[in-house]
């Protein structure tokens, strides 16, 4: 099919303009976004900057090493199978995983949680109450905000495919099976998951022009946070990798959203450690540093925080029926229940310390059985608005 020189330069002035517009679309009303300092939303809690001092915080702090562990999630790309105007949503989703890592950790758990960013962008719009965004725009404030109310599965549910779909059970926690046909082949059937997990947002606030204190007080004490900064100044190669960004005193157009993993200090200038969401063959393997305290880029002109609930285990989804991978067990005729035991429960614990030594008892009398014809069977039921 040929293309003409008009249809041409319409599509080239298309998407010139979708570009410069950015991927940051703030949502929220003017008299949510002119409110001042540490807005917050949710539970109460101490602000870090309240109860430290300034003199407390290192020099150098950095969350991809901290005493010799990494409490960081993957680098991201939110143009990866398409373009999508998606870093609001990488920012927001990369400061929740982190966060949710970081409390994990501290815990002594080593399970990595990256939430499903997808499902954000299938259902960022649906709720007019508290609207996120999608491929054309939004905010880390708007994704808080939504996922305070709705929660978020992590990634295992909803695979990232930088596309708007509808809002459905199915666009939300989704697994296959396959079903045989007659002739021995089979064909793949895909279905909303029943129970899984979510993680909600219990408190997150915004940060308007805050001082390098604020900003290192929150990060060290709770984790990263999401700022909007002008990106021109690091896109069409003008961040060179070991370098940092310097540009200052400009009117700057905010267009991308980022997340702050931690600072350092290079010939006694100090900056800020960078996360985007540009892959990590993008700068210094995804991440760039910020000279700080001179608002480069725009970085201290608004930051915005949240704090993770623990993960809730819920039939979130539909009834599924019967499924070569169920999420739910039913119960067998023996009148023992197959269903997971809450392991966080006295009571729970105990119930898989009994059911583990009635199934140590019978698979010992078992082997003897069958360990001299060799005859060693496997036992198991058979049963996851920034356009820059």
């Amino acid at each position: 099919m040929q293309i003409s020189s008009l249809h041409f330069v319409c599509w080239a002035l298309t998407v010139s303009l979708a570009a410069s517009a950015g991927c940051l679309l703030d949502r929220r009303t003017a008299s949510q976004r002119s409110a001042g300092i540490w807005t917050k939303h949710g539970l109460p809690s101490a602000i870090p900057s309240t109860y430290l001092a300034a003199e407390t915080m290192p020099t150098a702090f950095d969350w991809r090493n901290h005493n010799g562990q990494c409490y960081t999630t993957r680098i991201l790309n939110q143009h990866m199978p398409l373009y999508c105007g998606s870093c609001w949503l990488h920012a927001a989703t990369s400061v929740l995983s982190d966060r949710i890592r970081i409390a994990s950790l501290r815990r002594g758990a080593t399970p990595e949680i990256v939430l499903a960013r997808q499902v954000v962008l299938n259902c960022g719009e649906a709720d007019p109450e508290v609207e996120a965004g999608n491929c054309s725009g939004g905010s880390a404030a708007g994704y808080f905000n939504w996922t305070a109310k709705h929660g978020l599965p992590d990634d295992s549910c909803q695979e990232y495919d930088a596309t708007d779909h509808e809002c459905s059970d199915y666009r939300t926690c989704m697994n296959c099976g396959k079903i045989v046909k007659p002739d021995g082949s089979w064909i793949s059937s895909c279905y909303p998951v029943e129970r899984y997990a979510k993680w909600f947002v219990e408190e997150w606030g915004t940060m308007k022009n805050p001082t390098p204190f604020e900003i290192k007080s929150e990060v060290h004490e709770r984790g990263p946070i999401a700022c909007m900064v002008d990106s021109s100044f690091i896109e069409n190669g003008n961040y060179v990798p070991g370098t940092m960004v310097t540009d200052v005193g400009k009117k700057w157009n905010f267009d991308h959203e980022i997340a702050i993993v931690g600072w350092g200090v290079e010939d006694n200038k100090e900056y800020w450690i960078v996360r985007n969401s540009w892959g990590t063959f993008w700068g210094d393997d995804g991440f760039f540093r910020v000279q700080a305290g001179v608002n480069a880029i725009g970085i201290e002109t608004e930051c915005t925080w949240a704090v993770p609930s623990d993960r809730k285990v819920e039939s979130w989804g539909p009834k599924e029926g019967k499924r070569m991978f169920p999420s739910v067990v039913e119960p067998d005729n023996s009148g023992y229940a197959l269903g997971a035991p809450d392991l966080r429960s006295t009571s729970g614990l105990l119930v898989v310390a009994c059911v583990s030594g009635v199934l140590a008892s019978a698979l010992a009398g078992f082997w003897i059985g069958l360990r001299r014809s060799g005859d060693v069977r496997r036992l198991g039921d058979a049963s996851q608005q920034l356009l820059q």
